[in-house]
């Protein structure tokens, strides 16, 4: 089963070409169909579960819609145009299926409650689209906009590992949430370097910030790997040693010592 997942996921990360978010997602979402496979004594566990599967589907295309807003407002619209487009189909289709998902499943009262209260914050969404086309928005509000949505979403990870009186799953779902969570502050970062890149301008405030990501994502890997047990475990490990994350290591170096002049195509590194 584990030389399985490396190899399905790795095929389909060729297609994809967006490491590390979709390499995480894959391990995040395999995982959550482990925790599945225990839970069949447990109806209404399995149900949190599910529903919180269909959550991190949708989290991580709001994450891409993140990165290539960025990239676009970065570049006043000469990047990304396409993707941008591409992108907001595939967020929507996501968020369809979470909401038919919801109708279909019956989750824990708590759950079910913060499930409805997370897909009323995409309301929203349509109006910040058409600010970041007509570029009349800045980035920092885009990025604050979905990065909300985002911990909105994994905060429902730590939700149903309460709710399950299992600890090995309750485990288990701790490590998802804090493998989400490495995937979040790279997909954060994504988005940072994609507007410094387009706007060949790396300011004070942003070089900040990309310090405090990669902080972030050591402290989350680690958290993520002490907390998990063996088998998953395992797969983190071999997922981390993925030679795609020294391509992403290698255009972290080339800006690490430069505020503009990078000569990089910030579609390059966003595909990185």
């Amino acid at each position: 089963m584990k030389k399985w997942l490396i190899k399905y996921i790795s095929s389909h990360l060729t297609a994809v070409v967006l490491l590390p978010c979709f390499l995480l997602a894959g391990v995040i979402f395999y995982d959550v169909s482990i925790s599945l496979n225990k839970m069949s004594d447990a109806k209404q566990v399995e149900s949190n579960a599910f529903l919180v599967h269909k959550v991190l589907n949708l989290v991580h295309e709001t994450q891409k819609e993140r990165g290539s807003s960025a990239g676009y407002l970065g570049s006043k619209g000469q990047l990304f145009k396409q993707d941008l487009s591409n992108q907001h189909n595939s967020t929507d289709n996501k968020l369809n299926e979470l909401r038919k998902t919801i109708k279909k499943y019956g989750a824990s009262s708590s759950i079910e409650n913060h499930l409805n209260q997370f897909v009323t914050t995409f309301s929203d969404i349509r109006s910040i689209r058409n600010s970041v086309t007509n570029l009349s928005i800045p980035t920092a509000d885009v990025i604050k906009f979905y990065t909300d949505i985002n911990k909105d979403g994994l905060s429902m990870v730590i939700e149903a590992g309460r709710l399950t009186r299992d600890a090995l799953i309750s485990k288990e779902l701790f490590s998802i949430y804090s493998f989400s969570s490495a995937k979040e502050a790279s997909g954060i970062e994504r988005a940072v370097l994609s507007n410094v890149l387009a706007s060949d301008n790396f300011t004070f405030e942003l070089r900040n910030l990309h310090i405090k990501l990669l902080t972030e994502q050591d402290v989350y890997i680690h958290e993520a790997l002490d907390a998990s047990p063996p088998q998953m475990h395992d797969i983190f490990e071999q997922v981390l040693k993925a030679p795609e994350f020294e391509s992403v290591n290698r255009y972290r170096e080339s800006v690490k010592n430069k505020n503009n002049g990078f000569g990089i195509n910030p579609t390059d590194w966003f595909q990185a």
